[in-house]
């Protein structure tokens, strides 16, 4: 396979990559807000969507793979010993392998790839905070309701009201 047939396949794929990572990306923002809105049903659309993205970036991730070996043997660097062991020829080494207008591209896809992964793991990481704060808070209030109720009966056997403070927190319905 020549070169530049090889290179422009390897574009090609980073390109939908990048893509991809783009929308994933907006998905894991647009988490947080329905995180904030509490909005479970969205959620779990958002949540597919992002599964769906995850699949996507798998077959590509293996294409891109796929595309690099061959751009790799095509310029010659498997058989110059550039590649140690299992260790795969990375974007930036294929870049400093080509010429001064094909490397810059794959160095600016390089970045591009860097950047959007990079932002998806703060937002990420600042969805989990926020969930996790949410899940502390639930669990507290789930604890402090069962602490109230446990053990404390409100009522005698004969169906009336036991004597004594009501103790803070407990719930009394005025409905008959």
């Amino acid at each position: 396979m020549k070169i530049l047939e090889c290179y422009n396949n390897l574009v090609q794929v980073l390109e939908e990559e990048i893509t991809v990572y783009r929308h994933f990306l907006d998905l894991v923002r647009h988490e947080f807000n329905i995180l904030v809105e509490s909005k479970l049903d969205a959620l779990i659309e958002n949540n597919k969507a992002k599964d769906a993205m995850i699949t996507k970036l798998k077959a590509l991730e293996r294409i891109r793979e796929k595309r690099a070996r061959e751009m790799t043997m095509a310029l010659g660097m498997i058989s110059q010993g550039m590649i140690a062991g299992n260790e795969p020829i990375t974007l930036l080494q294929i870049a400093a392998k080509l010429e001064m207008a094909q490397g810059d591209k794959l160095r600016t896809i390089h970045a591009t790839l860097e950047l959007l992964i990079k932002r998806t793991k703060e937002n990420n990481a600042k969805n989990e905070v926020l969930v996790q704060s949410a899940l502390t808070n639930i669990k507290g209030a789930l604890e402090n309701l069962k602490h109230s109720l446990q053990d404390k009966n409100t009522y005698k056997s004969e169906g009336q009201v036991s004597e004594g403070p009501v103790a803070p927190g407990r719930f009394v319905s005025k409905e008959a």
